[in-house]
């Protein structure tokens, strides 16, 4: 079971704040909190699907972002019509990588969730699961200061860090350049 495991050990009633808040946990199985997985979501998590690239300048550091970005994007949308796609640059091992994909459908996030599990992405098992909270709840737990370059907090900051795209990506996938989305 990876570390958004839906399955939990505990006989605890107090639901799990960082399940809650992203989907993931931390602690997985070993949570002593409760892990309430949802069935219907129009929200999807990757779990630790991107891959920070190692060396290489800033420019490098870009193309190779957009390139999975566009390269992502493309494949989902083959289940629905993607509203939005946020990945995390956070260090911490569970929110590091993590890609949220809100479809247009929770029919579409159910047919994504079904159809990627057990796929692989960059030799990597592909690791997905619904989200029970909305995109709009998500958001409220961007790192503002990291978004300013002010986050201090660096492996211990439990808000999410995200990569922005080009406006020049977002105008080719999305057709407009509004960077604020969610």
């Amino acid at each position: 079971e990876y570390m958004g495991g839906h399955v939990t050990l505990n006989m605890s009633n107090e639901v799990c704040p960082f399940f809650q808040r992203f989907g993931v946990c931390r602690r997985g199985n070993q949570c002593p909190r409760k892990h309430n997985p949802t069935q219907a979501s129009d929200l999807v998590v990757f779990v630790n699907m991107y891959r920070t690239p190692v060396g290489g300048d800033r420019d490098y550091a870009t193309a190779h972002f957009e390139f999975f970005y566009e390269d992502v994007i493309t494949e989902l949308r083959r289940f629905g019509d993607v509203l939005t796609m946020l990945v995390c640059a956070n260090f911490s091992d569970i929110l590091s990588g993590n890609v949220y994909c809100q479809f247009d459908s929770t029919a579409a996030a159910a047919q994504c969730v079904a159809r990627t599990r057990g796929r692989y992405y960059n030799g990597v098992p592909v690791m997905c699961s619904l989200v029970a909270c909305t995109l709009k709840e998500l958001s409220s737990t961007r790192c503002w200061q990291h978004e300013v370059g002010l986050c201090s907090r660096g492996v211990l900051c439990s808000h999410l860090h995200l990569i922005p795209i080009s406006r020049q990506l977002r105008k080719r996938l999305y057709g407009y350049v509004n960077e604020f989305t969610v």
